[in-house]
């Protein structure tokens, strides 16, 4: 709607010259840009950018107060440029690092029941305790804004039901409060 709103709004202002009103319209609808990027960590996801994908369908649901807009969007590396110059041209304010990282039981090879539940609950063959990370950076000085993960998404069964926990929705608010002014 705000982009129907601007896009009104601009025509309005180049059939009447209004050169300011334009200027104005411009400065209070800037979007809040985060590209993702999909980043090698030391566990593969179940495709390339599924994890950026995800987190990217997240952010699009959140609204951040005062009216802003955030938009975010994937990005692929496509050259020999650094992925946060990537950003930069794509016109990214904010750039978000996201990778999978195997749990320290996955490498020592211990394993056992999730003890972070109850003793009913037991984790499905998924690995315990690996997590999906992300970091968070300004493009324009590429200092590191945010730092989060979650666990990958986990099927866990209760009494025999099951529920997937997915980290998605919680990293994409950790990264939308940092986005509040």
């Amino acid at each position: 709607m705000k982009y129907v709103l601007l896009l009104v709004g601009l025509w309005f202002a180049a059939m009447t010259g209004a050169a300011a009103h334009a200027s104005y319209i411009l400065a209070q609808a800037k979007p809040n840009v985060v590209c993702v990027a999909q980043v090698k960590g030391t566990l593969d996801p179940p495709e390339p950018g599924y994890d950026a994908a995800k987190l990217v369908m997240e952010l699009s649901r959140h609204d951040l107060p005062g009216a802003e807009s955030l938009q975010a969007i994937v990005i692929s590396k496509k050259s020999d440029r650094p992925l946060i110059t990537e950003a930069a041209a794509t016109g990214c304010s904010y750039f978000v690092s996201v990778w999978r990282h195997a749990s320290l039981n996955r490498v020592s090879g211990v394993s056992g029941p999730d003890p972070t539940s109850n003793s009913r609950a037991t984790v499905a063959p998924v690995q315990d305790q690996d997590l999906v990370q992300f970091e968070m950076r300004r493009v324009a000085s590429g200092k590191v804004i945010r730092r989060g993960s979650g666990r990958v998404p986990t099927i866990f069964r209760l009494n025999g039901e099951h529920t997937l926990v997915v980290p998605y929705p919680a990293l994409a608010k950790q990264i939308a409060e940092r986005l509040a002014p």
